[in-house]
């Protein structure tokens, strides 16, 4: 945009030697603004409008003066280049926008993993402080109560007690367990039948002590054994009473329904072969 005026001393030459000075301002405007753009680019033209309205209205004043106008001002109040141009330049724009809206996200999300690793090894240290803290504490009291052991005469070493705590440690947290569903069962192949023996030896140790006898249980291992070497066995005395054999089937019935439930349970607790 230009603003003129006609000089009140030069009123005969606006008049009479240009024909058309709207279209000859436009003009000179267009040749000054093409030699101000020629050395620039497009981003350098932008950001130099200003300099290139005070060159413009610098070549106009001098042209314009000899013919009666004096120029006010000129303004520079868009660049408009062809829209291929434009185009580009937009996405070029969008690209590096782009660009630096991604770089922000990457350091937003590094300061995040940062912070959370920072918090989940401040969480694991004091995890292993607490953790070192307890089985301190758990040692010094197995140490007090193994010296008050050794005091009283008993021996035990200091991995059996240690043993015995944590197993006992272990049957009460699944004791509190309202609804839990763990059997704890022998670990070794045999446990099974020491666990029946144990149980048959307690029935008939009950049973003989409510009959008044001496009944002893069958050692299954010394049978074997008795039989290898082919020595002779003392037979033990016979009970001719009623009472006596009542006791015994009673027992035989007892320790066969023990049995059986044990068996049921522990083919239960077994997952079964695919």
């Amino acid at each position: 945009a230009v603003q003129y005026v006609v000089e009140e001393d030069n009123v005969t030459d606006a008049y009479y030697k240009l024909a058309n000075s709207e279209e000859q301002i436009r003009s000179y405007v267009f040749d000054t603004v093409r030699s101000a753009l020629s050395g620039l680019t497009l981003d350098t033209a932008f950001e130099s409008k200003d300099d290139i309205a005070e060159n413009v209205e610098r070549r106009l004043s001098e042209s314009m003066r000899r013919y009666g106008f004096k120029i006010v001002s000129t303004l520079v109040t868009d660049i408009t280049p062809d829209p291929k141009v434009r185009d580009s330049m937009n996405s070029i724009n969008a690209a590096q926008r782009d660009r630096v809206a991604a770089q922000s996200l990457a350091e937003a999300d590094k300061i995040k993993r940062v912070t959370q690793a920072q918090a989940e090894s401040e969480a694991m240290r004091l995890h292993g402080q607490g953790v070192a803290a307890q089985r301190k504490a758990i040692a010094e009291g197995i140490a007090e109560q193994y010296s008050k052991l050794q005091e009283v005469g008993i021996d035990r070493t200091a991995e059996q007690l240690l043993m015995m705590t944590q197993y006992f440690d272990t049957m009460q947290n699944v004791a509190q367990e309202g609804r839990s569903n763990v059997l704890f069962m022998p670990s070794n192949p045999g446990g099974l039948g020491e666990m029946g023996q144990e149980i048959r030896n307690a029935l008939f140790a009950a049973n003989a002590a409510e009959d008044g006898s001496t009944l002893s249980a069958p050692q299954a291992s010394t049978d074997s054994e008795s039989h290898r070497s082919g020595a002779p066995q003392p037979v033990a005395p016979q009970q001719d009473n009623e009472s006596s054999a009542q006791p015994k089937s009673a027992a035989k019935r007892a320790m066969g329904r023990v049995e059986d439930a044990i068996r049921s349970r522990y083919d239960e607790s077994t997952p079964e072969d695919s």
